[in-house]
C-alpha cells in the first residue's frame, strides 16, 4: 500500500517489492527526492533527503537496492536493514547486476584533481561474499 500524497518520481522493482524515489513538495514546488520502500505491504522510508542531497536513479535486487545521491553511491540491504555509502567522493554511481554483484563507478586521483566528469575505476563486490 502507497500513502495517498506520495508523489512518485521514480520506482523500481523485483517484482516482489517496490522501492520508490517520493518527493516531498510544496505545492508544484518539489522539496526533497526520499527512498522508499514498500514491502509485504508496508510502506517505510529508508533513506530521507537531507544535506547531501537528494535520492535517484535506484535499482533493485533480491536483497539490496543501490542509488544514487549527488554524485555518492549508496546500497540499502533489506536482509539487514542497514545503508552503506559505498563511496564517500562526488561521482560515484551504484548499480547491481543480476542480483549477483553490487558494483559502482569512481574517479581516479587525476580525474578528481582534473575535475572531469568522468569515473573510471570500477569497483565490484559480489553479494554471495556479504555476510
Amino acid at each position: 500500500m502507497i500513502d495517498e500524497g506520495l508523489r512518485i518520481y521514480e520506482y523500481i522493482t523485483d517484482g516482489e517489492a517496490i522501492a520508490i524515489v517520493g518527493q516531498e513538495c510544496d505545492g508544484d514546488r518539489v522539496l526533497k527526492r526520499n527512498m522508499w520502500l514498500v514491502e509485504n505491504g508496508q510502506q517505510r522510508l529508508i533513506k530521507k533527503a537531507g544535506i547531501e542531497g537528494d535520492c535517484g536513479w535506484p535499482k533493485m535486487g533480491s536483497r539490496f537496492i543501490t542509488w544514487t545521491t549527488s554524485g555518492k553511491a549508496y546500497a540499502y540491504d533489506r536482509k539487514k536493514d542497514y545503508i552503506v555509502k559505498m563511496f564517500d567522493e562526488y561521482k560515484s554511481y551504484a548499480e547491481l547486476t543480476n542480483n549477483n554483484y553490487i558494483v559502482w563507478s569512481t574517479q581516479t586521483e587525476e580525474e578528481r584533481r582534473k575535475n572531469t566528469g568522468t569515473a573510471s575505476i570500477l569497483n565490484i563486490v559480489e553479494i554471495d561474499d556479504i555476510p
